[in-house]
């Protein structure tokens, strides 16, 4: 029994952006859908889709990659919420990598 424990639903889309696509995981809350880049590789240039989002991925264990400092330093800037994650799109890879936020950090955006 964890009952500090949230489980939030989400999904991983793409977004066409700038001729590409970025990988954006949707989290469902009750009022309001929460936005993350999920894994830009070091040539995402562009820092448009950041008005549209709430945060991005710095550490992805499936893609075994870190995000680039330049996006990692200009989402700080922005207020981004900052993610490690384990990519699940398979079970095993289920918690090996996440982020411990207070649900109150979630609620102020």
């Amino acid at each position: 029994n964890f009952p500090d424990v949230k489980i939030i639903p989400g999904r991983e889309i793409e977004w066409p952006i700038n001729g590409t696509k970025a990988h954006v995981v949707e989290l469902f809350f009750p009022n309001r859908l929460f936005k993350i880049l999920a894994h830009p590789s070091k040539d995402f240039d562009s820092f448009e889709i950041f008005s549209e989002i709430d945060g991005i991925e710095e550490e992805n264990f499936t893609h075994k990659s870190k995000t680039d400092g330049k996006l990692i330093k200009k989402a700080s800037d922005k207020g981004l919420l900052l993610f490690r994650n384990s990519d699940a799109h398979e079970i095993r890879f289920i918690g090996n990598l996440y982020t411990e936020l207070k649900f109150s950090q979630f609620k102020k955006l």
